[in-house]
């Protein structure tokens, strides 16, 4: 009970290392920029799956994997060395399609890239740098 009669804590529209709660509307390289090097425990992400919903743009599968590469390192110049990130990404199959029309639809061209990417973006956070 007496938690509920604690007054609402403030949401913050920008970063800021005191802030409790942020919510940013915008553009995610604009609010990453805003924080400084190694300084977030936890980033909990689902970036757009490019499958063409009415939410999102889909681009060519270059494209889309060249944007989360500079999204993932960013994410990766802010954590923590002891931070986690958690990065849930879609992925589509269309299974009556042979594998290499798949591939070319963006389906199994996308998991593989990333995994792939992932790997070399985040290298085992136990540098010195």
């Amino acid at each position: 009970m007496e938690l509920l009669l604690q007054p609402p804590k403030p949401i913050e529209d920008r970063f800021r290392l005191d802030a409790e709660i942020v919510l940013f509307h915008g553009d995610v390289s604009e609010f990453l920029a805003q924080i400084p090097d190694r300084s977030v425990t936890l980033i909990i992400t689902s970036p757009p799956y490019n499958l063409g919903k009415e939410y999102e743009n889909r681009v060519a599968i270059e494209q889309y994997l060249q944007a989360q590469a500079e999204v993932i390192a960013q994410l990766y110049r802010v954590l923590r060395e002891d931070g986690s990130i958690c990065w849930q990404v879609g992925n589509f199959v269309t299974t009556y399609l042979p594998a290499s029309l798949r591939a070319a639809e963006g389906g199994e061209a996308i998991s593989r890239p990333v995994g792939r990417l992932l790997r070399r973006l985040l290298p085992p956070r136990n540098d010195s740098g």
